[in-house]
């Protein structure tokens, strides 16, 4: 199947090989979606915000499959089929994952975060130490709290404005979803111009007919519900200490050894599943 954008026919992108969502104890559903080989090496992907199940760029996707990696795409809590929830710290996150990789059959594995997902990547690694083998942060957002909490910049306007959002996040939500769904026909245009103020190679890559097709391809039902997306994130960095240094745990990059053999989500746990 092909688009066409600008008067050239282009592929679709490939989609996830498995999508669903976990049944959490408690009745709590984790929507993800699985690329690359069953049998690769796990490693579980935390999306940036905004984002979800299927922000796994072109070249990742095709890597995947090159390299065998089973990548694990998970959504937070108040993104696509997650259910919103508010943690009560940060690192009560890891409990989800391991339900999640427990289910998955899978026993030790990388977590990689974009952006808003690093500090979930790192909560992770410091609650699982013995499953998570390497961790990585991409261009992920600074703590606002705490002894690593970022000086200046957002982190300092975060600590201002947290009391105020936690009080008002479901009314400033709902407001924020009509906001965005009044946006939506002009979203194209606004990222042009935006592509447009960044470097060079940043604008190649927003060029890449494979990039430009991602926001398209999103399943119906990933449409993050904005105002419930801010009670996931309120123990992000919105003026409460995460309940970790990252300083607490040393750096480790080893790729680990292989998982157990992959099995799908007992039945009593699995919600719905896709594999298009």
């Amino acid at each position: 199947m092909r688009v066409n954008i600008g008067g050239v026919s282009h592929p679709l992108l490939d989609p996830p090989r498995f999508e669903g969502a976990l049944r959490l104890p408690g009745g709590r559903r984790l929507g993800y979606a699985e690329f690359g080989p069953a049998t690769g090496k796990p490693l579980l992907w935390f999306h940036g915000t905004p984002g979800a199940r299927r922000q796994i760029s072109p070249q990742a996707r095709a890597l995947a499959h090159e390299r065998g990696v089973r990548i694990v795409s998970v959504e937070r809590p108040g993104i696509g089929e997650s259910t919103p929830h508010v943690y009560e710290t940060l690192l009560h996150f890891a409990r989800d994952i391991e339900q999640l990789c427990d289910a998955l059959g899978i026993e030790r594995f990388g977590v990689v975060g974009l952006s808003g997902g690093g500090p979930y990547a790192l909560a992770c690694a410091h609650e699982l130490p013995g499953r998570v083998v390497a961790a990585a942060v991409l261009g992920g957002v600074a703590p606002a709290v705490g002894p690593d909490a970022a000086p200046g910049g957002a982190s300092a306007l975060i600590r201002i404005f947290a009391p105020w959002v936690r009080r008002a996040r479901q009314p400033v939500g709902g407001m924020l979803r009509g906001l965005i769904r009044l946006l939506e026909p002009l979203a194209d245009p606004a990222v042009d111009l935006f592509a447009r103020q960044m470097p060079p190679g940043d604008q190649r890559l927003f060029e890449d007919p494979a990039v430009e097709l991602q926001p398209a391809q999103l399943p119906v039902d990933v449409e993050p519900r904005v105002g419930q997306v801010s009670r996931g994130r309120r123990s992000r960095g919105g003026g409460r200490h995460r309940g970790l240094s990252l300083a607490s745990r040393e750096n480790r990059t080893s790729a680990g050894g292989p998982s157990a053999p992959p099995r799908p989500p007992p039945a009593s746990t699995r919600v719905r599943c896709r594999t298009d």
